[in-house]
């Protein structure tokens, strides 16, 4: 493997997990703020 390959996927690498952490954050966020008001409520009612 020719060492300019390894630096074009090594920066394609960077570019996948750049685009995974766009995708995934508002999910993670998301998710988080819905189990957030799930256990609110459940303690409100408890």
């Amino acid at each position: 493997m020719a060492a300019h390959d390894r630096a074009r996927w090594t920066r394609l690498q960077k570019l996948l997990a750049g685009l995974a952490v766009l995708v995934w954050s508002p999910i993670l966020i998301f998710i988080a703020i819905f189990i957030g008001l799930i256990v609110a409520r459940w303690i409100g009612q408890g």
